[in-house]
């Protein structure tokens, strides 16, 4: 499935069968690791449409994933492929659920760089509705040396947790990203009740809750829509690494 030949974070080449550098064990593709970091996932419904690929403008978006995907010389960072074109991002999120209420944050942790078919495995439901997902999940079981009850299990450890999820609101703390100020797609709007609060028609299947509309909140940055500066909101989770689910 994933061929004879690895690119290493680096950009130095692997080929089946030869003996992993000793220096190398920082700069391994998921593939190459006896423990994968990478994982499949089920974005909460309720989460949908809220990430800084749908957040933020084209060039703000760019300024963030191009110098990720040189930093890791073009190359998936699940299998190892490389790509001088169609690598993309996907942003990890931690979800903290509050101890009331039912207002949570999903805080952006890492941004990957993979392939199309490695992005896919944090999709599933999506690779469901586009007819291919059980050719993503056997990917994501020979990426993680799983067996069938081991999948199973998975599986099933990731709709609880995203029956639970869906239960709450999300804010975003994006306080990691490297950049002092986000411009917002002008397809956003600032909610006209409820301050620091944007919203946009839902165009997410699932995902259309209280009249069709989405929301979120940003934390951690300040950020620009139309023009107009709003200062960061400092995120509850500064120095905490507490309560995620």
């Amino acid at each position: 499935m994933f061929g004879n030949t690895f690119h290493l974070l680096d950009g130095r080449v692997i080929h089946r069968g030869e003996v992993l550098p000793k220096d190398a064990v920082t700069v391994l593709p998921g593939v190459l690791r006896q423990r994968p970091v990478f994982c499949g996932d089920l974005i909460p419904v309720s989460a949908h449409g809220s990430s800084l690929y749908n957040l933020l403008t084209d060039k703000d978006w760019s300024a963030i994933r191009k110098p990720l995907i040189e930093t890791v010389n073009q190359v998936c960072q699940a299998c190892g492929r490389h790509q001088r074109r169609y690598l993309q991002a996907h942003e990890l999120w931690e979800y903290h659920l509050p101890e009331t209420g039912n207002q949570g944050i999903q805080r952006l942790g890492e941004i990957a760089i993979l392939c199309k078919d490695c992005h896919a495995m944090f999709h599933l439901a999506l690779a469901d509705l586009q007819g291919h997902g059980e050719e993503t999940m056997q990917r994501l079981m020979a990426l993680q040396r799983w067996d069938t009850a081991t999948a199973a299990l998975f599986l099933d450890i990731m709709n609880e947790r995203r029956d639970c999820h869906n239960t709450f609101a999300w804010s975003l703390d994006l306080s990691i990203v490297d950049m002092d100020v986000l411009h917002i797609q002008p397809k956003w709007q600032c909610h006209p009740e409820l301050p620091n609060v944007l919203q946009r028609p839902s165009e997410h299947w699932g995902c259309s809750r209280q009249g069709g509309m989405q929301y979120t909140a940003i934390l951690g940055k300040s950020w620009v829509l139309d023009g107009m500066e709003h200062p960061a909101i400092a995120s509850p989770l500064e120095g905490d690494v507490r309560s995620v689910a």
